[in-house]
Formats: structure tokens, C-alpha cells, sequence
């Protein structure tokens, strides 16, 4: 009740009914109200355009300007905010149905009416339209989210059809809004998923587990471009274990799978480098475990891959060797700075080589240490190349001197023989 006096407008051209509905809220145990009456639907119109202090109209069925049950759906438009009670002659329910479905809260049958009943029916009309106002609120703010979702949300057919979608999939798929994809989108079989035979391996997933999570596809949209969706689904079924639809949400994760292939392209060139390249490449982690090793390293170690991860450089080379090699790991992951050095190799059963050795730090996303990266390769030739040019330099010294010194010795023998 908009007010503590009742407000009541009532439009009826009969004065005598009026003074018989004036003379019964005057009879009435708990309704205080105001009452006024107007005897057409335009002075009514114009009365609720005043002022917008009416709480509850009651308006007869057969006003002679207005519009039978149509003038229910005027005065609604005028004032949206007061309940209505259509008062007619006829004892009929289809009347009484007929005009709450045109808007009014409640029908009077002006012959039966007494002042209990015109009490009670005012009282049930101001409640009915809260309750009705509640819930159309309530409803619209559902539709609110609903509509506002960042997921698509779906109710289909098992033979294809959209019974129900929300305006978030309707963008999705390229549409203006959720009636035209409903409306256009009639076979999703064969007008939406890209691969032809999707849709059966999506119903019979549905058949077998009634439930599916991250059902990946690539879709048309409505220009005929195509993007990748995510559906989580499940299906809806009657006592009877029979499917009525299915129903879930759609993702669009097209940013998703291109990033997911930039990185697998990424892998595979990286791959392709690391195992082309004709240098020695590993990786370790923290505890100095080898995580990683490209086809070069294992055919220096002679063991192939699996035999090498998650194994440390005490199960391929000696002790000594081994303590060394991890020496100088610590280092590099204590100080975060790389290392160019030459190292003596000697895997186990074969022949001693020395390797040039560059480790560096690897990091995670977080910029935490995580491990280190080697790559080395075979200088044995150089070093011993180096070492023969370094003996024949320090022979060719050893030599220059000795001849100095002869040298010196006849020039010592020449001198003494012309003193004598």
C-alpha cells in the first residue's frame, strides 16, 4: 500500500454501482480508503497522468470509450506502478482468466460483490502485483547476468536444434543476438562444427558419460570465419532416462589454441636446432639431474636419452671428473653467471677428450633459478694440436739456447787462443 489511506480510482460510468462500491469500502473492518471515480477510460487516463498518487484502480469491464480488455493494457502503460481489478457482469471464468492475462490482478463480479469480498480483493491485488513486481525484478536481474556472462550458455536438442541461448553465445558465433541465432542455427551438425563428423562424437560422448568437460572444436561463425571453442555440457533427462536436451556453456578459446601452437612451433624450431647442431647440449636441475639432452650428447656418453635423465655426471664419468663437473655447476646456479671453460672428458670405456664448456643459468617465469644449460664441444685435436705446436716451440727454444751457448763457448775458445 503506497500510503497509510488507500488510494482508490474507480472507472465506471454506472452512478449507481459506484455509490454501491462507495457505499461498501465505507463497510469495510480494516481497509481505510480514499475513493474517487471517474465514469470513462479518458478521464481515468488523465486522472493517473495528474498525479501519481493512486494505489489501486478498479475499472469496468465495458467503459464506452474504452477497449474491453484492452483498456487494461492502457492503463497499465499510463501507470505501470498501480495494480488493477477489472469489475464485469458475466459470471465467467474464461473472463477471469482472460483478463489477468491482460494485466489486471484480479475479476469482480459486480452482482455477487459485497464488502468482505471488494475488501479481500483489494487486498490480494495490492499483494499479487508486489509479488508479481518482485518477481519480474527478480527475473530481470537473472537475465541481467545471464546476459552479461562471459561464457555462452546453451539448451539444444539432441537433433540440433537451439532451444535457448544467451546473448554472450550469440556473440560468439557472430550473431546480433540470441533469437537470430536461434532462429538460424537450425543444424548444428552440419552448419557449425568445422569437422563434419563433430557433433555425433559430442552425442555420443553425451550418451556414454552424460557429462563432458572441455570438449575442444573448431566452429563456424555466422561470416563463415572459424574460431575454436571449449563446451562443458551435460544432459537433462525425464524420469524415464530418455534425453530431453543437453545444456552448458561455450568458451572461446581461440587466443588460447594460437598461442599453444606459437609455442609448438617454438618447440619444434628449437628442437630442430638443438638437435642439428653438431655441439653437445644438456640441461640440469637444481640438484644437478640432467632434465635434457640433444642426440650429439648421447652419442658422446654412448647412452641413449632415457638412460641419461634424471641421472648426474657421477653415473657417466670418473670421480674425480664427476666432483668437478658439479663443482662447477654450483657456481654457476650460486652466482647466476655463466661459465666458458675447457674440461677434460673421459666417459666410462672410452678415450680421454677435452671439450669446450659453456654453462649458463636457467630461469623460470617467476625469475627463480630452476637449473642450468651446457653446451660443449670437442677440442681434442685443437688441444693437442696446441700442445705439439707448444713442444715444438719449447724444443725450438731448447735448441736456439743450446746453439747460443755454443756459440758463446768457441767465441770464448777464439778469444783465449789469441791471447796465448
Amino acid at each position: 500500500m503506497a500510503q497509510d489511506r488507500l488510494k482508490l480510482l474507480l472507472l465506471e460510468p454506472d452512478p449507481g454501482f459506484t455509490r454501491k462500491l462507495s457505499d461498501m469500502l465505507g463497510q469495510t473492518l480494516e481497509l481505510s480508503a480514499e475513493f474517487e471515480s471517474v465514469p470513462n477510460l479518458k478521464a481515468g487516463l488523465e486522472r493517473l497522468s495528474a498525479r501519481k498518487d493512486i494505489d489501486v484502480v478498479v475499472m469496468d469491464l465495458c467503459l464506452p470509450d474504452g477497449a474491453g480488455l484492452g483498456s487494461v493494457g492502457l492503463i497499465r502503460d499510463q501507470a505501470p506502478q498501480v495494480p488493477i481489478i477489472v469489475a464485469g457482469e458475466l459470471d465467467d471464468k474464461e473472463v477471469a482468466v482472460e483478463s489477468v492475462q491482460a494485466g489486471a490482478q484480479d475479476y469482480l463480479i459486480k452482482g455477487q460483490l459485497t464488502p468482505g469480498w471488494l475488501e479481500r480483493s483489494i487486498r490480494y491485488a495490492i499483494e499479487r502485483y508486489h509479488v508479481g513486481s518482485a518477481l519480474q525484478a527478480a527475473e530481470q536481474k537473472y537475465h541481467s547476468v545471464f546476459d552479461h556472462l562471459v561464457e555462452g550458455v546453451f539448451q539444444t536438442t539432441v537433433q540440433g536444434r537451439y532451444l535457448m541461448a544467451n546473448m554472450a553465445l550469440a556473440r560468439i558465433y557472430g550473431y546480433g543476438s540470441p533469437e537470430e541465432l536461434i532462429s538460424d542455427l537450425t543444424d548444428i551438425g552440419r552448419s557449425l562444427y568445422v569437422q563434419p563428423d563433430r557433433r555425433q562424437e559430442f552425442v555420443a560422448q553425451m550418451q556414454s558419460n552424460n557429462v563432458i568437460t572441455e570438449f575442444e572444436s573448431q566452429v563456424y561463425r555466422k561470416d563463415g570465419t572459424t574460431i575454436w571453442i571449449s563446451e562443458n555440457c551435460r544432459a537433462v533427462r525425464d524420469t524415464s532416462g530418455d534425453i530431453l536436451f543437453y545444456e552448458g556453456t561455450v568458451e572461446d578459446i581461440s587466443s588460447r589454441r594460437k598461442t599453444e601452437e606459437n609455442l609448438r612451433d617454438s618447440e619444434a624450431l628449437y628442437h630442430s636446432l638443438v638437435e642439428t647442431l653438431p655441439q653437445n647440449i644438456f640441461r640440469k636441475d637444481m640438484q644437478r639431474r640432467f632434465t635434457f639432452a640433444n642426440q650429439q650428447f648421447c652419442a658422446t656418453l654412448g647412452h641413449p636419452l632415457h638412460e641419461i635423465i634424471g641421472k648426474t655426471d657421477y653415473d657417466f664419468f670418473r670421480p674425480d671428473l664427476a666432483e668437478k663437473y658439479q663443482e662447477d655447476d654450483q657456481t654457476v646456479l650460486r652466482t647466476g653467471k655463466p661459465q666458458d671453460t675447457v674440461e677434460e672428458h673421459q666417459p666410462s670405456g672410452r678415450s680421454k677428450i677435452y671439450v669446450q664448456v659453456v654453462k649458463t643459468p636457467l630461469y623460470g617465469a617467476d625469475g627463480n633459478p630452476i637449473g642450468l644449460q651446457g653446451i660443449f664441444w670437442d677440442i681434442t685435436e685443437q688441444k693437442l694440436a696446441d700442445e705439439k705446436i707448444r713442444r715444438a716451440n719449447a724444443q725450438l727454444a731448447q735448441s736456439r739456447k743450446q746453439l747460443r751457448e755454443k756459440n758463446q763457448e768457441m767465441e770464448d775458445d777464439l778469444r783465449m787462443a789469441r791471447e796465448i
